[in-house]
């Protein structure tokens, strides 16, 4: 059973955002940048037609260097998370302690629950027909997050957003928000049988042969 037990009219709502390239998003110091730089060297020349040219390096040989966050890079995965905690904290009113989900921490007791993953963030909510629109938390932070992430240059993915959902993959696990369930996702499960038996099938033929 996902979270707590299900009223017969209630039901899950699943709502998220995945925000696209993330890690790139962010602009760091030139101390940091220096210590991204790729193993290419170029004749500044190249780069005369760059908005970013700076005569002085006429006649030079440069190495580009990355001022993001980069793969590897020593804390990007910490500062990330944090950084879109705050933002979300801060500006949009979400990731309440008291609805927050946390590694090793109490579940909380609803009906909101977020689950925030670096880029990753998500909303579940237990409705019924009943719920005032008051108390959808998850429409109150989802509505703010669309206003607050282009304000500060974050975009989100438009595949990847879904908004008030019965059933969705979550974290590598899919809810089934009307009858409240969370489990391994149900395509990798039926591969992973199906991969099975044909082991023990081909093994069953091995033996015939023998």
């Amino acid at each position: 059973v996902l979270f707590r037990s299900l009223r017969p009219d209630e039901r899950l709502a699943i709502s998220g955002d995945d925000l696209r390239e993330f890690y790139y998003t962010f602009k760091v110091s030139p101390a940091r940048a220096r210590r991204n730089a790729l193993a290419v060297v170029y004749d500044a020349a190249v780069f005369a037609e760059f908005s970013c040219w700076d005569p002085a390096l006429a006649g030079r040989r440069v190495v580009p260097a990355l001022a993001a966050l980069a793969m590897g890079d020593s804390l990007a995965v910490e500062l990330a998370q944090a950084s879109h905690l705050g933002l979300l904290q801060k500006e949009v009113d979400a990731c309440r302690a008291s609805e927050l989900v946390v590694y090793r921490a109490p579940f909380p007791r609803g009906p909101f629950w977020e689950v925030l993953a670096i880029d990753d963030h998500v909303g579940i909510q237990a409705v019924s027909a009943r719920t005032s629109p008051a108390l959808r938390r998850d429409r109150q932070v989802f509505q703010r997050a669309d206003r607050v992430y282009p304000s500060v240059g974050l975009c989100q993915h438009p595949k990847k957003k879904i908004r008030e959902a019965d059933n969705h993959t979550v974290v590598g696990g899919e809810i089934e928000g009307r009858i409240g369930t969370i489990a391994a996702p149900r395509l990798r499960t039926a591969v992973l049988v199906a991969l099975t038996l044909e082991q023990v099938r081909l093994r069953k033929i091995g033996r015939a042969h023998v």
